[in-house]
């Protein structure tokens, strides 16, 4: 009972706030008009003053002449009493800080709350005291009194509660009062009968036949709805077909209780309609939906009254349904102020309605059915709402058709195996809504819905992107199907089309979007994963080319346009081209981790992968334009035809697309030749591609291979001819000259000088590979003295003198390294480390004498190519012969250490050693002078401390005899060219 109570003051107060700030606003807009006026007129009541007072003035400065039969006139006052009257001002309110106008718009404010207050809140609040005073009195009366003396002496306070009203006539200032009394009265009515066949708990209850309990409640009821028919405001009505709803909320709940409900609330819709009462309906229907949500949980989601469902489904249906049906009868939303609450009653109709079909039917076609005939009444009503012109109401009509016709459509999943069915017939449905809303509203001028239906088709294309990706990649069990791929290539390119008609509107409709290209990258990526992911890998490539060669449709025609106004659609180009390289990279991955075995090639099966795809590739070029579409097809061209090369002629030979690549290589050289900028550029990228796939391939199996060919008689390793081609092609590449275009271009300035160590560095690898350690040295020496030559600095670059002295260091190098670790293993001169020495120190003296006569300072300060060579090269362009003999020098006296006994190795050291001080005479450099010095200086050491220790005496004075005599003519060259020593 106590909750019963709080709910309706709660209630009556909430409605009585609302209705107390719409005065008090309209109040202060009227107050506001009224100041400006007022303040108007005192303005010009001011200054009829002041015009008043001059004139008075003036006709007392001006005396009447006198009459005959007058007295005689009275002395006139003095001068200083005719001064002019002052203005008058408002007075300034002591203390206040508002002007004297907002204060009185204030106080008028104050005292209008005050009548309203006084008027109508004392007499609710009262007639609520009493009504709470009464109902506890008749708890209280409740251990005295039988439960039918107590529903009497209930029924004699309402009467007297409701008898003023009756008997009051045109007795104004007790209207109101007399009015919430009998309201009271009809409440307190309603207490009296509920409790006589539901409160046993209070002690009211004395029906027990629950027919004439609810017999006696309906008259209740229907006393109630009789005071809501006649009542004078919006919000006596509401109050009193609310209050019928509450004690429905306390007896058992059946579906009696349904229907009472049900009519109560379509009496309390039918009864005003006459007055178009909006606020009382959307109250009547936020009720009734309260009610009928309590009444569904409170039955435990009919889980046990299964029996209940249609039942339950038609009294929401004809509810909600005729409370549509009355707004739509209605004048002009814009008609009934404020606009929003007759949309806001209209969505909470068909709210319940969609609820209602979405819960209660039990089978999903049934719910199908339901939910899409409710989508094509609203389409109805919407058609209607145009005829009329209510188009706040035609909008909302639409967007709940919309909501109704995704939900019909979402309701056959159960039925179907396949949700990326049911997803893209959701698809086919918003692109719908979005073309006939687009078209409307270019017509109209209303972009509104044209944005909700493209923000739904950006959705419903998103969750069929996920939902095929879940299908077919990350949920592998169910492997590639073709339901799944032609589910989402069929939504792609529903999307892409959608793009396509709105692009002639793009001036007007796709600028005023967040991301107007969004369908076209939705799209694409549909038929990327539909030809990429869900397809069987057999077919992939075959269906990409149809698939994504239908993305460039558009850009082709625009292209053949040719001048005429095609509309470009915007994204779809980008997008295609992304979705046209990820489908080749996943085909190519495939093919490539998944190919066939080498011993069982299968060529067709490669070519039938390659072939759509280089297709889709010259498709791309054809519909591409600038500088960044179509190279990328000319890249997917030329790296698919890399592959290609790779899947039909590794089964044949391992050593075979090495070969491939370089001969492409060649052929993408002479393509930049005959393409235009920036293809051209690509075409060099291409080609510098092949390069590094054979370099790969080498490195990874030509380096690795044993196999050999034989020409006639001749056999050959098939490794050295390869690497002999690959120099020749890199020579080739080096020695090409392009178009002036094209030698301009960026990529060629920054790769073309490069090519010449990458010809240094194929020598020197195809040495490292064919030469063996033994005759590494000589090739070294060899390799400098070819690359110290004339002919060949002129032809390629001046930089090769300074690798040349990079070789001939390495030759010193691996002399001393084979000479410290290998033996003579055969007695053949050729296969042993000291005579292959002697020969590599001749080169390496025949090195040193040319490039003391070729090699020239300047050219190795400056070399050009690599900035570390210029560090390199400019200590060695100062100091030359230093840098060239002391390591000739150093890898002399191993080798000497190395080859000769060590008891001659103190003659054949001072031997070097004075060979040395001539060269610092020859040369004018007196560090080599130093050098010989502390050489010669440590042989006699070496006489004494070692020579002395040998047996053989004639040796011993040999090496003496030749020492001494070195020293003298080490001191006879000294005297004869001591000039050249200073």
């Amino acid at each position: 009972m106590i909750s019963f109570l709080l709910s309706l003051v709660l209630l009556v107060l909430a409605l009585r706030w609302l209705t107390g700030v719409r005065r008090l606003r309209k109040l202060e807009q009227e107050l506001l008009l009224q100041r400006q006026q007022l303040q108007q007129w005192g303005l010009r009541i001011q200054a009829l003053e002041e015009q008043l007072g001059t004139r008075e003035i003036g006709r007392q400065e001006r005396p009447l002449p006198p009459s005959p039969e007058s007295p005689p006139p009275l002395p006139a006052p003095p001068p200083h009493q005719l001064s002019p009257l002052p203005p008058r001002t408002p007075r300034p309110v002591v203390g206040s800080l508002l002007p004297p106008a907002t204060k009185s718009a204030l106080l008028a404010l104050w005292r209008r709350a005050e009548r309203l207050l006084i008027e109508n809140w004392t007499g609710i609040l009262g007639v609520l005291v009493v009504v709470a005073g009464i109902t506890f009195l008749a708890i209280n009366l409740a251990l005295r009194l039988e439960p039918f003396s107590r529903f009497l002496l209930l029924l004699g306070a309402a009467f007297a509660l409701a008898l003023p009203s009756l008997l009051q006539r045109e007795r104004q200032p007790w209207r109101e009062l007399f009015r919430w009394m009998r309201s009271g009265g009809a409440a307190l009515l309603l207490l009296a009968c509920t409790g006589a066949g539901a409160m046993a708990g209070l002690g009211l209850q004395w029906i027990q036949d629950p027919l004439a309990a609810l017999a006696l409640l309906g008259l209740a009821m229907a006393v109630n709805l009789l005071l809501a028919a006649r009542a004078p405001t919006q919000t006596v009505a509401s109050l009193h077909t609310v209050v019928n709803l509450l004690p429905l909320l306390i007896v058992p709940q059946s579906v009696a209780s349904l229907l009472v409900g049900s009519l109560v609330a379509m009496a309390g819709l039918l009864l005003p309609l006459r007055q178009g009462w909006g606020r009382h309906q959307l109250v009547v229907s936020l009720a009734y939906g309260a009610f009928h949500g309590s009444w569904f949980l409170r039955l435990d989601r009919l889980v046990h009254h299964q029996e209940l469902r249609p039942q339950a489904l038609v009294a929401a249906l004809v509810v909600f349904g005729s409370a549509l049906l009355i707004q739509h009868q209605r004048r002009p939303l814009q008609a009934i102020p404020p606009p929003a609450l007759g949309l806001t009653t209209q969505l909470i109709g068909w709210g319940g309605l969609g609820l209602a079909l979405s819960v209660y039917p039990q089978a999903e076609l049934g719910r199908c059915l339901g939910l899409a005939l409710a989508a094509g009444g609203a389409v109805l009503l919407a058609l209607r709402s145009r005829r009329r012109g209510i188009h706040a109401q035609q909008r909302t009509d639409l967007l709940v058709a919309q909501t109704l016709a995704m939900a019909a459509l979402l309701a056959l999943i159960p039925l179907v195996t396949d949700v990326s069915l049911v997803l893209l017939g959701v698809l086919v449905e918003v692109l719908l809504f979005l073309w006939l809303t687009v078209a409307e509203g270019m017509a109209e001028g209303d972009l509104f819905l044209p944005r909700i239906a493209w923000a739904l088709a950006v959705v419903c294309g998103l969750v069929l992107l996920l939902r095929g990706l879940d299908a077919s990649f990350w949920a592998p069990a169910h492997g590639p199907r073709w339901s799944t791929a032609s589910e989402l290539a069929g939504g792609g390119l529903l999307l892409v089309v959608a793009q396509c008609r709105l692009a002639s509107l793009r001036r007007t409709f796709l600028p005023l979007l967040p991301l107007p290209a969004l369908l076209s990258w939705l799209g694409a990526a549909l038929l990327t994963v539909a030809t990429a992911v869900a397809t069987p890998p057999p077919w992939q490539a075959a269906m990409a080319l149809p698939a994504l060669g239908s993305l460039l449709l558009p850009a082709l025609r625009t292209r053949s346009a040719r001048g005429a106004a095609a509309a470009v659609v915007p994204g779809l180009l980008p997008a295609s081209t992304i979705a046209i390289s990820l489908a080749h990279g996943v085909a190519w991955g495939r093919l490539l981790i998944d190919r066939p075995s080498p011993a069982v090639p299968s060529p067709a099966f490669a070519l039938g992968q390659l072939v759509p795809l280089a297709a889709l590739a010259l498709l791309l070029m054809a519909a591409g334009r600038g500088p960044r579409i179509r190279p990328v097809g000319l890249h997917l061209l030329g790296i698919g035809i890399g592959v290609a090369a790779y899947l039909l002629l590794d089964p044949i030979s391992p050593l075979i697309p090495g070969v491939a690549w370089l001969m492409l290589s060649l052929l993408a050289l002479e393509l930049s030749e005959l393409l235009k900028r920036p293809e051209a550029d690509h075409s060099l990228a291409l080609g510098l591609g092949y390069l590094g796939a054979f370099a790969a391939a080498y490195l990874l199996v030509i380096s690795q291979s044993p196999a050999d060919l034989a020409f006639g008689g001749v056999t050959l390793p098939a490794r050295l001819l390869i690497e002999l081609l690959g120099l020749a092609v890199v020579v080739y590449w080096w020695c090409f000259r392009p178009r002036a275009a094209v030698e301009a271009a960026a990529l060629w300035q920054r790769c073309h000088p490069w090519l010449l160590e990458a010809a240094l560095l194929g020598a020197i690898v195809t040495i490292l590979s064919e030469v063996s350690t033994l005759w590494r040295p000589v090739a070294w020496a060899l390799l400098a003295l070819a690359l110290v030559t004339p002919w060949l600095r002129r032809r390629f670059s001046a930089r090769l003198g300074l690798y040349s002295v990079l070789l001939f260091w390495l030759s010193i190098a691996t002399l001393v390294a084979m000479l410290s670790r290998m033996e003579s293993p055969s007695r053949l001169w050729w296969e042993q480390p000291h005579q292959v020495g002697l020969l590599t120190m001749a080169l390496q003296v025949a090195y040193v004498a040319a490039s003391h006569r070729l090699l020239s300072p300047e050219e190795l300060a400056r070399p050009g190519g690599w900035p570390l060579l210029a560090r390199i090269g400019g200590p060695l362009a100062r100091q030359r012969p230093r840098w060239l003999l002391f390591p000739l020098f150093a890898g002399v006296a191993f080798y000497l250490s190395q080859r000769y006994d060590h008891s001659l190795l103190t003659l054949l050291w001072a031997a070097e050693a004075f060979v040395i001080y001539v060269l610092s005479a020859v040369l004018r450099d007196n560090q080599f002078r130093s050098v010989a010095l502390l050489g010669l200086a440590a042989c006699p050491l070496r006489l004494v401390a070692i020579d002395m220790a040998e047996s053989d005496l004639g040796q011993r004075g040999l090496v003496f005899l030749g020492v001494g005599v070195l020293m003298l003519a080490m001191n006879a060259i000294y005297s004869r060219f001591r000039e050249r020593f200073l």
